[in-house]
């Protein structure tokens, strides 16, 4: 961890998945966020020769959609939770690589 600036506190998470046999990857989660917009800035470091849509999509309103993404071509976006309940964070990538491992960082602010 660490600060851009006094009042944004960033976190960096980096981590590793596999496409399936059509290219795909999700991911879905589910956090209390505490009411916080949070703003993310990823990139998909690995495969280097891919090209990639990638949506993030918040249950509580926010995140975006991005068509032909190159490896480490950086996107950003803020998703917004719920102090109520927890929020569903849901990351789906296509890419026209199957069958491979890649990696990706996602930095967040809040």
């Amino acid at each position: 961890m660490s600060n851009e600036n006094s009042s944004e506190s960033k976190n960096s998470v980096i981590f590793d998945f596999i496409f399936d046999s059509n290219g795909d990857y999700r991911y879905t989660a589910s956090k209390h966020g505490f009411g916080k917009n949070v703003s993310i800035r990823g990139k998909i470091t690995i495969p280097e020769d891919g090209i990639y849509c990638v949506s993030i999509i918040s249950s509580d309103g926010g995140g975006g959609q991005w068509d032909g993404i190159r490896a480490n071509q950086e996107v950003s976006c803020v998703i917004n939770t719920s102090l109520w309940h927890e929020t569903t964070i849901k990351i789906n990538i296509h890419s026209d690589k199957t069958r491979c491992s890649g990696k990706a960082v996602i930095d967040y602010y809040l």
